[in-house]
């Protein structure tokens, strides 16, 4: 009897190498074996990491020319089809002059939170590189038992303060360690208690909070990322590829498309004749709407504005103070009323040190292209905590004086920089 189940279980061994052997070939047939350099899959036959060439060169590349690609290997990125599964995101184009393109999992047309699927091209626009972190999804129901209304009263008696951004609960699929689940992402934004709130769509609890601001650290705390990924406790991975990014996350975006304030990855230039651009829009009474549509508190606009100077003053580091590893710091900002920066692990030549992590597997294949998310990540947490600090009067952590400072490692064979 044992013997007949040793056979049987080599048996599904064997058919399931010989079923994946078959993937990779079909595979291999469509890009090409000699244009992969990577390749990883999963036991389901669905790529998680590729890297080569897979187009031609040519004068540029844009959506179209990623969706044709990724359509003609649909079977091996999700379940169903590329359309069904995925929703263009953004897309952003490097100093270098490489492009990234990140597409939203979808399930049922929800966007599965934290899922994301990254496609990557090099400067010659050929697509070069992708990351899938699609997760298999069966049986959830989309229908809310509970209304966003009912959502939003829930979450409200976690927080304290005046509300500074309207709260517009989402709905998602939530995946974070735990089986996919039908959930409101709701965040309340306030100057002294700021949160992500996770709500069980069908029974109201709560399942995950995550904090937007810290006080103290070392370590930064739970939250997601830029990379859209949950995590515990964050580092910062070293990058060579820091493309700008313009927005904002929690601080209004009421500037000019180019004034680059909240992350402070600039491009040298001063942007000080950047407006404001508000209006109370479609806003209750006391709000303003920025140019993202969002509903922010009017009076937020006596405070945390910076002056549109990124890279002034610059800080003088001794380098050969600071031992280094596989952590970076990104960048600084500065401020009217004192010079705000951001923090992370160099040794002990820093007294606080904040840490910024990410689980995904896209820095396991060496592939830097996408590594300037989790050191942009690492500045957004340190802005929101200093804008969120009005208490200290900018005078540090803790009102001690005490600076936080951000450097970047733009990889081998780069200089260090300050941006």
């Amino acid at each position: 009897m044992r013997i007949k189940k040793n056979i049987g279980f080599l048996l599904v061994i064997l058919i399931t190498l010989l079923r994946s052997e078959n993937s990779r070939n079909d595979l291999f047939q469509i890009l090409k074996n000699d244009n992969i350099n990577h390749l990883k899959m999963t036991s389901g036959d669905i790529i998680t990491i590729i890297s080569g060439q897979f187009s031609p060169k040519i004068s540029d590349i844009d959506v179209r020319d990623i969706e044709i690609f990724c359509t003609s290997i649909e079977k091996f990125l999700s379940r169903n089809s590329f359309t069904e599964d995925f929703i263009y995101q953004k897309s952003q184009s490097s100093i270098s002059g490489s492009k990234h393109f990140r597409y939203q999992q979808l399930y049922d047309g929800i966007p599965v939170q934290g899922r994301f699927l990254d496609i990557h091209c090099n400067t010659h626009h050929q697509i070069s590189s992708l990351s899938n972190d699609y997760q298999l999804i069966e049986d959830v129901n989309v229908i809310p038992r509970i209304t966003p209304e009912m959502a939003l009263n829930i979450v409200k008696k976690k927080t304290g303060g005046i509300l500074l951004i309207k709260p517009n609960p989402e709905l998602i699929i939530y995946t974070y360690k735990s089986a996919p689940i039908l959930a409101y992402s709701i965040r309340l934004i306030s100057r002294y208690d700021s949160k992500k709130i996770v709500v069980n769509a069908s029974s109201g609890e709560v399942i995950n909070i995550f904090s937007l601001i810290y006080f103290e650290g070392p370590i930064l705390g739970s939250g997601e990322n830029l990379l859209g990924e949950w995590v515990d406790s964050l580092y910062v991975y070293e990058g060579i590829d820091f493309p700008s990014i313009t927005g904002g996350l929690s601080t209004e975006n009421i500037y000019c498309e180019e004034y680059c304030w909240d992350y402070g990855d600039c491009d040298g230039q001063n942007y000080d004749d950047c407006v404001m651009s508000y209006q109370q829009g479609n806003c209750a009474d006391g709000y303003i709407e920025d140019c993202d549509g969002e509903c922010f508190i009017e009076s937020n606009l006596l405070w945390d504005l910076d002056d549109g100077t990124c890279d002034d003053p610059r800080i003088e580091v001794d380098m050969t103070n600071i031992s280094t590893g596989n952590v970076n710091m990104v960048n600084t900002d500065n401020s009217d009323r004192e010079p705000i920066f951001t923090l992370s692990n160099y040794g002990n030549y820093y007294t606080d040190i904040f840490y910024v992590n990410s689980e995904t597997s896209v820095f396991d294949s060496n592939i830097g292209s996408t590594s300037h998310a989790s050191g942009v990540s690492s500045h957004d947490y340190h802005t929101k905590t200093l804008e969120y600090f009005d208490s200290f009067g900018y005078l540090g952590m803790s009102g001690t004086g005490l600076r936080l400072a951000n450097l970047i490692d733009y990889g081998p064979g780069s200089p260090w920089g300050l941006n």
